[in-house]
Order: structure tokens, then sequence, then C-alpha cells
């Protein structure tokens, strides 16, 4: 509803300007030059649409009321289907191209997010993969639709199979949440909850893990994936939505908890394979720079202008 307010702002005022960018969700402002930046559809009803958000974690009153909250957003807006198929869509992976031909019908140039990361192997604070620890992070937002406690339990089931591993959960969040996160892990000494970290302590702690970790289901992209992979680690994540591109192999990739404990426990006994892994995932990471991401869109802004 901030968005929609802030796009019934800015029809006030697009006419002073050469080009309107949205880079949030669909951007319905009538503009001579228009471009989206689709994350994924936000101002959709449909509940097969509406689950892309991971409302199923909002709660049965909140989850339920969604569609009225989407329209009235609409309404705020002001909402036209002409302004948002009229402009350039781009889209954040293949996964989010798809959901939006489904909605809208609208072909999306895929421009993947940058990997922003300052830690890479000639840094100083850099740990080689020799000298990791056995443990695993799970970075991002602390929030019910990362689904930390599936992270926990999945960390639980493989020291059950006998590997002495750690979890490191990093991030912030809503004290609410982040009270009952502790109450959960407050008789598990093997995981480690750290908040509110600054970057570059963040990274370091990242890059002395040798694995990643990722729980969340409808993933539109998976930054903290592609954050932790250009860190030197073996992610793992589930095998939906858009973190589908950026964990690639499949052997990383799981359905539900035994199928994460099965893979993560083939991949702890041939550490040889995960060296590898870790090389590869490096080197795909630091592909995306910052640099790369500004001149595939700025080429783009450019285009648009000329037309």
């Amino acid at each position: 509803m901030k968005y929609a307010l802030a796009m019934r702002y800015a029809r006030r005022i697009a006419s002073e300007f050469d080009l309107v960018v949205g880079s949030y969700g669909e951007c319905p402002i009538p503009t001579k030059h228009g471009i989206q930046y689709i994350n994924v559809p936000i101002f959709s009803e449909a509940s097969e649409f509406l689950r892309y958000l991971n409302t199923a974690h909002d709660g049965f009153l909140r989850s339920h009321l969604r569609p009225v909250y989407v329209r009235a957003s609409r309404w705020l807006s002001g909402w036209s289907l002409k302004d948002v198929t009229a402009k350039r869509t781009l889209v954040n992976s293949l996964w989010t191209a798809d959901v939006v031909q489904q909605l809208y019908g609208i072909s999306g140039v895929i421009v993947a997010p940058a990997t922003d990361v300052n830690l890479g192997p000639s840094s100083q604070d850099w740990t080689n993969w020799i000298d990791r620890e056995l443990g695993f992070v799970m970075l991002g937002r602390i929030h019910p639709s990362k689904r930390l406690e599936l992270g926990i339990q999945i960390i639980q089931q493989v020291r059950k199979h006998g590997h002495d591993v750690n979890l490191h959960i990093i991030g912030r969040g809503d004290d609410h949440y982040v009270k009952k996160l502790k109450q959960l892990i407050v008789r598990l000494e093997y995981v480690h909850l750290h908040l509110n970290m600054q970057r570059p302590e963040l990274e370091q702690l990242v890059a002395k893990q040798k694995f990643g970790l990722h729980a969340c289901e409808f993933e539109h992209y998976g930054i903290a994936a592609a954050e932790m992979q250009a860190l030197g680690c073996v992610v793992f994540a589930p095998d939906f939505a858009g973190q589908r591109e950026v964990v690639a192999n499949a052997g990383q990739r799981y359905v539900n908890l035994d199928d994460a404990v099965k893979k993560i426990c083939e991949l702890l006994e041939n550490p040889n394979r995960c060296k590898q892994i870790s090389d590869e995932a490096l080197q795909r990471g630091h592909e995306i720079s910052t640099r790369t991401f500004e001149e595939q869109i700025g080429a783009i802004f450019a285009g648009q202008l000329e037309n």
C-alpha cells in the first residue's frame, strides 16, 4: 500500500520527466517512456499468484484479507492494466518472467540482480575452503516466510546422521519473531543467532563457513543464496521459484526435509566434490557484478529514451 500511495503521487508529476522507472512491482503510471522492473507481481488477487508472495505465513486472518488489500491498493495507485502492459518490462529471473507472462501476457527481459559482496579470494579477511568451519549459514531477513524452523530441523537431522555441523542464522527481523526464534534454539548449542551485524563482519562470518542453507519456498530470485555463493559457500536451497536459477546444481536443491538431509549428507561425505562446487559457485557469483548490472540497465534506459 505504501508503494501504491507513492505511485498515486508520482502520477501527478510523471509528465515532468523524460523517463519513469518502477523498480519494485508493476508500475501503472501513464507515461511516454516507462520501464518497470518486476521482482514479483504484487497486484494480483488470484490465490495462485498471491502464494508467490509467501502469504501463507501471514496468519489466517491476514492471508484471507489479502485480496481485499490488493484491490484497495490498486484503487489507491490508479491501477490501469493498459498502462502496465504498455511498459518495457524487466524481471529478475526466468521464473519471474514466466509468472509475469502468465498474469499479463508480457515478455519480460531478464536482468539478474548484481551479487554485491566486498569480500573475495584476494581479500585479507578471506578464508580458504580448507580452513573453513563445518558450518552452515542462513542469511537474510528473519521472517516466518524464510522458514528458519525448517533450516533448524534440517541441521538437527544432519547431525543425527553423524555430521558435527553448526548453524549460523544471520539477519535482522521484527522483535516478536526473533523472540520466538530465541526460545526455539535456547537449548541447541550448535545454532547461533547473529542479529544486526555490520556488513564487513557479516561477510567475514559467512566466508568462514563451508555451507549455506536457504529455506524460503518462493524466492523470486534469491539474492541471499547468491551472496553466500559469492562468499564461497556451497548453498542448498528449495527446488522452487527463482532460486533454482541461482543454485544451478540439482544436487543442492531439495523438495522437503528428508530430501534436504539426504543431499546434504551425500555432499558432506564427498569433501572433494564440495571444494569443486565452491570454486564453481564462487566464479559464477562474481560474474554478475554491480558494474555489469549497471551497464545492462543503463543501455536499456538509453534505448528507451531514443524511441
